[in-house]
C-alpha cells in the first residue's frame, strides 16, 4: 500500500463526514437511554456473554431460530455479521482511550496497532478529512488501511486487510453530557481495492463504535461499544 495520501473530492469528503456522524449520532441515541436507564444487565434471552474482562464484558446476540423459515430468508441471514456489543468499565480517563487510538500518519499508527497479537504487516493514514483544534484537541477523521496476520481475535490462516473510515473525539449529548467517541466502519474506495484472491489476503468487513463517559465517582471510563465483524 502506497504512503502517499490520497486526495478525496469534495463529494466524498463530505459523504464520509455524513457517514461517520450518522453512525456515531444512532449508536449515541442508543447508548444515552442505556445510560439514563442506569447501565442495566443485558437481557439473557436476547444476548449471550462471550468474553470477561475485568469489569468489561462482551455480548454477541442471539439469532433467531430459522428452523421455520424458509431457505431464501435463512441464506439472507446467513450474511449478516452478528451482532456484538461490549459494555462495562475500564480505569482511566476518556483522554486517555482517544490518545491510545490517536494516529496522524503511518508511524504513529504502527505505534497504536501494537496492542495486537501480532504486529501489521502493513498499515497507512489513506488521508486526512478532519484534525484537532484548540477545542477538540483529539478529533480526527481519517481513511486507514491495515493488513495483519490476524484481525482481532481471529485465529485464521490467511491475512486479513481493512480499507476504513476512523473517527474520534469528544461531544455533547442531547442533555449536555460530554461523551467521547471512537468510529471504525469499512468503506469501499477506489484508492484502496481488494487484493486479488491469489494474494491469500481477505478483505475484513467491521463496523465498530464506540461511547465513552467519565465517571463522576471514580478514575474510570463508563463503555458502550456496538460492533459488526465479518472476517
Amino acid at each position: 500500500m502506497s504512503s502517499s495520501q490520497s486526495t478525496l473530492q469534495l463529494g466524498n469528503v463530505e459523504g464520509f463526514r455524513h457517514l461517520a456522524h450518522s453512525i456515531v449520532s444512532r449508536t449515541l441515541a442508543v447508548e444515552v437511554e442505556y445510560d439514563r436507564m442506569g447501565r442495566p444487565e443485558q437481557d439473557e434471552q436476547a444476548w449471550k456473554m462471550i468474553k470477561r474482562q475485568n469489569l468489561l464484558r462482551a455480548y454477541k446476540h442471539k439469532t433467531r431460530d430459522t428452523a421455520q423459515l424458509d431457505q431464501s430468508r435463512s441464506a439472507a441471514s446467513s450474511k449478516k455479521p452478528p451482532m456484538v456489543i461490549c459494555v462495562g468499565s475500564v480505569e482511566g480517563t476518556v483522554e486517555d482511550i482517544l490518545y491510545g487510538m490517536h494516529a496522524k500518519n503511518r508511524s504513529e499508527m504502527g505505534a497504536t496497532t501494537t496492542f495486537m497479537d501480532r504486529r501489521p504487516l502493513d498499515c497507512d493514514v489513506l488521508a486526512v478529512i478532519d484534525s484537532g483544534s484548540d477545542k477538540d484537541p483529539f478529533r480526527h477523521l481519517s481513511l486507514k488501511y491495515l493488513l495483519t496476520e490476524t484481525f482481532g481475535d481471529a485465529r485464521v490462516v490467511s491475512n486479513r486487510d481493512l480499507c476504513a473510515v476512523q473517527s474520534m473525539g469528544f461531544g455533547l449529548d442531547s442533555r449536555d453530557k460530554r461523551y467521547g467517541y471512537y468510529l471504525l466502519r469499512s468503506v469501499n474506495i477506489p484508492e484502496c481495492s481488494p487484493l486479488p484472491a491469489d494474494s491469500d489476503v481477505v478483505r475484513a468487513n467491521i463496523t465498530m463504535c464506540c461511547i465513552y463517559r467519565q465517571s463522576k465517582t471514580s478514575h474510570t471510563v463508563n463503555v458502550y461499544s456496538k460492533a459488526m465483524v465479518s472476517i
